[in-house]
Protein backbone atom coordinates (compact mmCIF):
# COMPACT_ATOMS: atom_id res chain seq x y z
CA UNK A 1 0.00 0.00 0.00
CA UNK A 2 1.37 3.39 -0.97
CA UNK A 3 -0.33 6.24 0.86
CA UNK A 4 -4.05 5.56 0.49
CA UNK A 5 -3.76 3.50 -2.71
CA UNK A 6 -3.39 -0.24 -3.28
CA UNK A 7 -1.50 -0.98 -6.51
CA UNK A 8 -1.68 -4.34 -8.32
CA UNK A 9 1.36 -4.76 -10.52
CA UNK A 10 3.55 -7.34 -12.22
CA UNK A 11 7.22 -7.29 -13.12
CA UNK A 12 8.74 -8.63 -16.33
CA UNK A 13 12.30 -9.38 -15.29
CA UNK A 14 13.44 -10.21 -18.83
CA UNK A 15 12.35 -6.83 -20.22
CA UNK A 16 13.03 -4.90 -16.97
CA UNK A 17 9.51 -3.45 -17.04
CA UNK A 18 6.78 -2.98 -14.46
CA UNK A 19 3.11 -3.15 -15.48
CA UNK A 20 0.37 -1.63 -13.34
CA UNK A 21 -2.71 -3.84 -13.71
CA UNK A 22 -5.03 -1.98 -11.34
CA UNK A 23 -5.15 0.47 -8.48
CA UNK A 24 -7.76 1.04 -5.80
CA UNK A 25 -8.35 3.70 -3.16
CA UNK A 26 -7.58 1.97 0.13
CA UNK A 27 -10.25 3.74 2.16
CA UNK A 28 -13.32 2.28 0.45
CA UNK A 29 -15.59 -0.53 1.56
CA UNK A 30 -14.78 -2.48 -1.60
CA UNK A 31 -11.03 -2.31 -0.94
CA UNK A 32 -11.48 -3.40 2.67
CA UNK A 33 -13.55 -6.36 1.53
CA UNK A 34 -11.30 -7.41 -1.40
CA UNK A 35 -7.90 -7.12 0.25
CA UNK A 36 -8.49 -7.58 3.96
CA UNK A 37 -11.77 -9.54 4.10
CA UNK A 38 -13.47 -6.84 6.19
CA UNK A 39 -17.18 -6.51 5.42
CA UNK A 40 -18.08 -2.87 6.13
CA UNK A 41 -21.77 -3.77 6.53
CA UNK A 42 -20.99 -6.10 9.46
CA UNK A 43 -19.15 -3.53 11.56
Amino acid sequence: MIGNVVIIYRIDEDLHEVYVDAWYFANTGLSHYLFWGIDPDEE
